[in-house]
């Protein structure tokens, strides 16, 4: 059984939501639990925009340390790590503790927004464009490595080159986390959201490459 308990912080860019879950094993404490974010965000995303008006852009990347990559890894590439369909766009880059694979995948809709396919998704409307090589050169130029905090400052770059780009980042953090950046909040998230998400039991979404 899981028993969760929501919180959430909004600013005038950027939402924080949170969910404190507590696993209550009913068995052995050797069950296995799937571990993520609560699916009803989505879905409270989903009612509130037309996912439909949006390319998904989905970004991938994983740090291989030094002495574990290697001519294998990178004829696979960030595709064959995460065991996941190719994309359009894969490239890697060196930084100070290994080499970063990196990988983006569109679509559109709602299936594909709620996908498995990565933890971070650019939300981009269709009037605007944003080149795939000059997002790798985002991530490259400052050595993101993938991990919890190292990926906020290239991500709230990218939702302030436009005023109507989202920028999603979903966590493992907190017991599971969801971090919205954009350049206005209104309209998204309401705080009385928390009363009509359910505690016991909710339904949670693994994504790939998960931080």
């Amino acid at each position: 059984m899981i028993r969760c308990k929501y919180s959430v912080h909004i600013d005038l860019n950027e939402i924080q939501l949170y969910s404190d879950i507590c696993v209550q094993y009913e068995h052995s404490d050797c069950e296995s639990v799937l571990f993520g974010t609560p699916k009803c965000w989505d879905d409270t995303l989903l009612n509130r925009l037309d996912i439909d008006s949006y390319r998904i852009i989905h970004v991938c990347g994983k740090l291989i340390p030094y002495g574990f990559f290697n001519r294998v890894t990178d004829h696979g590439g960030i595709w064959k790590i995460y065991n996941i369909q190719k994309g359009e766009f894969e490239k890697t880059y060196l930084c100070e503790k290994g080499k970063v694979y990196f990988g983006t995948k569109t679509g559109i809709g709602r299936e594909c927004f709620l996908s498995d396919y990565s933890a971070i998704i650019i939300l981009l409307p269709e009037k605007c464009t944003l080149d795939l090589n000059d997002l790798y050169n985002l991530f490259k130029e400052e050595k993101v490595e993938f991990r919890f905090d190292d990926v906020v400052s290239v991500l709230k770059k990218i939702a302030k080159s436009n005023s109507d780009i989202i920028v999603l980042r979903y966590s493992a953090n907190h017991g599971g986390s969801l971090s919205i950046f954009c350049d206005k909040t209104d309209g998204l998230i309401y705080e009385d959201d928390l009363n009509s998400w359910p505690t016991l039991d909710p339904e949670l979404t693994y994504r790939n490459g998960l931080l």
